[in-house]
């Protein structure tokens, strides 16, 4: 079962993301540009967020973030959860993966909701609902349960979610020192090898290089 790329976000009360509406459609390769305090970054952390929570690592990522409350949107005092919804495909397949998370005593994050659906081509979703009330995923403990092979694609999707943060863009930024032209495997997350990789993409793939 092949996952394809996550098609859709739906995030509300994360940082500066007070709430995205209808959500963010998303295609296999997404760039994000924008002024200073549009939540570029934010949009980043969260997918930082959604990989430790897949590896129950969301209470030691809350704390070397700086707490709960400096993930919701302006603070505890005025937002209490935070909520997102993924939409992805596989072929006529639909995965859908929600979650709440709570602020929690004395600075924590507690998962209130979480539940992942799953709907055949022609079907109706099935959600899995998984236990709650604790500060990390139980979807590990449901892997070799009935339905487990969803919770399997949701993980290898997540997995296969790439995202590059091009923050540094001083005259010191990685991107823009001397390269090792054979350093072009893959990209790396801060655009430290970009000139080799691309270099690659036109001598072995020029219809890639064209689409970037």
């Amino acid at each position: 079962m092949q996952a394809q790329p996550l098609r859709k976000i739906r995030l509300a009360g994360f940082r500066s993301i007070r709430d995205m509406g209808e959500g963010l459609e998303l295609r296999p390769v997404n760039v994000l540009i924008g002024a200073n305090g549009t939540g570029k970054s934010n949009l980043v952390a969260f997918f930082s967020l959604l990989n430790h929570l897949m590896i129950e690592e969301l209470s030691m990522w809350t704390a070397q973030s700086g707490g709960a409350s400096d993930q919701l949107y302006y603070g505890s005092k005025a937002s209490r959860q935070i909520e997102w919804r993924l939409e992805c495909f596989d072929g006529p397949d639909r995965i859908d993966y929600s979650t709440t998370l709570r602020h929690g005593a004395p600075d924590r994050l507690v998962i209130a909701e979480e539940t992942l659906a799953h709907k055949l081509s022609g079907g109706e979703m099935h959600p899995e609902r998984f236990p709650n009330g604790g500060e990390e995923s139980k979807m590990v403990k449901w892997v070799n349960a009935a339905g487990g092979v969803w919770v399997r694609v949701l993980w290898r999707l997540i997995e296969h979610t790439k995202v590059y943060h091009f923050l540094d863009t001083s005259p010191t930024a990685r991107a823009k020192q001397t390269w090792r032209l054979a350093d072009n495997a893959s990209l790396k997350w801060d655009g430290g090898n970009l000139g080799p990789v691309l270099h690659r993409l036109r001598a072995e793939h020029p219809d890639r290089k064209s689409t970037l």
